[in-house]
């Protein structure tokens, strides 16, 4: 059992120095909100504001460039607008929310399902049915978690963006959903891993039985 432990680290102490730290930014977050000197996710801000790509919403056209002092030749562009609404109302405030925290909602979970499952897994042993199933459900949060955060994020943004145009387009754009590919990959790794370690577990226990 001593042996398996080693095998949890370094990431066992990573986990444990990101929850902590992130806990950490969260506290200080909420007491400078709450002092009035800071926002958590645009909570506690005078201002709700959002980040759209260039070509979503009409841009007045100065010209071949935006950047000033460049060489003949080159041409600039913004590739993204900022809006910000000096008077938010509360629907407003809440796509602001809801275009900032899906994703780091999903991180926070997905660390407190790590420390679980590295605990089980220091506990009983890496090689068990438990384990196994603590990795598969690690797995599909991550894999759907992502997904699901980040298309949130993407629509609550457009919606907060048509809030502030006079002439509304609430249309959504599949475009504007930046799909989280390193995160479903990396999801759909710990599934097949956790496969993986059960079939190993279950012939472990039926090798043990056998002895």
């Amino acid at each position: 059992m001593e042996g398996e432990r080693g095998l949890l680290e370094p990431v066992a102490t990573w986990v444990r120095v990101l929850l902590a730290l992130v806990g950490t930014l969260v506290g200080i977050g909420v007491i400078a909100m709450v002092f009035g000197s800071g926002s958590v996710f645009g909570i506690g801000a005078s201002e709700v504001c959002v980040e759209t790509a260039n070509g979503h919403v009409p841009v007045p056209q100065s010209g071949h460039n935006v950047a000033t002092g460049v060489e003949d030749g080159v041409r600039s562009w913004p590739s993204a607008v900022g809006m910000c609404a000096q008077s938010p109302t509360t629907g407003q405030r809440l796509l602001g929310v809801l275009s900032q925290a899906p994703t780091f909602a999903v991180f926070v979970g997905t660390l407190l399902l790590a420390i679980r499952l590295l605990r089980g897994a220091s506990r009983d042993g890496i090689f068990t049915l438990r384990v196994a199933g603590r990795l598969r459900t690690l797995g599909w949060f991550v894999l759907v978690g992502e997904a699901v955060a980040t298309f949130v994020e993407a629509l609550a943004s457009n919606w907060l963006t048509g809030t502030m145009m006079v002439d509304r387009h609430d249309l959504f754009s599949i475009n504007e959903w930046d799909v989280p590919v390193m995160a479903l990959l990396a999801g759909a790794g710990l599934v097949s891993m956790a496969r993986i370690m059960r079939a190993g577990a279950t012939m472990r226990e039926d090798l043990e039985g056998t002895v």
